[in-house]
């Protein structure tokens, strides 16, 4: 099955590739590609495609992880469990002594918004 529309779908065009090496790295290019059929394109997309493949950094074996990785790893668990404790307390008991630094703060600071309107509303009289 060949397919000439540019609709083409991902598995008819899938079955029309073929893998060819090169000494970087193996790429892939669409085997009904002669001078014939080649168009602006074609040309673009695969310049495009090849690339996107030098940008990109070597793939790094299954057996070799980072140890910044695995560190990150069991943060992100940690403050993915679900126990029930929002995300600005699931820190540890740093979090919550700032936590309560701040809502002591925030309570007086409301009393003392409060006080001043009161002494602004009720004025002391001068005798």
């Amino acid at each position: 099955m060949h397919c000439k529309t540019p609709f083409c779908s991902a598995r008819q065009t899938r079955t029309q590739v073929t893998q060819i090496t090169s000494p970087f790295r193996s790429s892939r290019i669409p085997a009904d590609l002669t001078p014939s059929t080649m168009s602006y394109k074609n040309v673009a997309r695969l310049v495009l495609q090849q690339n996107r493949q030098f940008s990109r950094t070597a793939p790094a074996s299954s057996s070799e992880v980072a140890e910044g990785y695995k560190q990150l790893k069991h943060i992100q668990e940690k403050f993915q469990k679900p126990d029930g404790k929002p995300v600005f307390l699931k820190g540890g008991p740093m979090d919550n002594v700032l936590f309560s630094l701040t809502m002591v703060l925030s309570v007086a600071g409301l009393a003392g918004i409060g006080k001043l309107f009161y002494e602004l509303s009720y004025p002391k009289k001068d005798d």
